[in-house]
């Protein structure tokens, strides 16, 4: 602890104890105005750390909220793994598609998708994930809700009535990327 004399306060000269900051930079801290307890502070007493340090250096494994770089996004449960090819501005990646890759002993392209067999979305065990197409993917879950719609998973849903029928007997128009569905029975309407 450094005894100094500070000049500019309300008394000509002040006589205050100041400490150095335990981030470790070596500023020293101002002393605490009032008491805050929360915060550890004592009125009169040099405060722990400069403003915005006591953060300092606290991240990843040495910070006191480190959970082992894993934790819950959404539905799905993301890991900590700065310069992954598919990691977000935290560094974090999904962790199904890190087993999903850690069993193909290779990086997903952009147009694969690791699909939950068991639609448990925290189940991340290599035999409860199917890397598939993206247009796999997605004809996989449309087909999912047509079985639990109708019964029949190669039934189509109707664009315009909004009912599912047989693709047989329904009229198909490609428009760009999507195929449209509609019965036979109605006019079909242009997006």
């Amino acid at each position: 602890m450094l005894l100094t004399t500070v000049a500019g306060t309300r008394a000509t000269a002040l006589e205050v104890c100041v400490a150095d900051c335990k981030c470790g930079c070596g500023m020293p801290t101002p002393v605490a105005r009032k008491t805050v307890t929360r915060l550890g502070h004592k009125k009169g007493e040099p405060v722990t750390f400069v403003h915005g340090h006591h953060r300092r250096g606290h991240f990843g494994p040495s910070s006191t909220n480190w959970r082992g770089g894993t934790w819950r996004s959404g539905e799905y449960l993301k890991t900590t793994c700065r310069g992954h090819p598919r990691a977000d501005g935290s560094g974090g990646v999904f962790d199904h598609v890190l087993v999903a890759e850690r069993a193909l002993s290779r990086y997903l392209t952009p147009d694969e998708i690791v699909h939950h067999v068991n639609r448990d979305t925290m189940d991340n065990r290599p035999e409860n994930l199917m890397v598939m197409t993206r247009k796999d993917h997605t004809e996989l879950h449309r087909a999912d809700r047509a079985q639990s719609a109708c019964g029949r998973r190669h039934w189509r849903k109707c664009d315009v009535c909004g009912e599912y029928g047989d693709p047989a007997q329904m009229r198909a128009t490609d428009r760009g990327t999507k195929t449209r569905y509609a019965h036979k029975s109605h006019a079909m309407v242009r997006p």
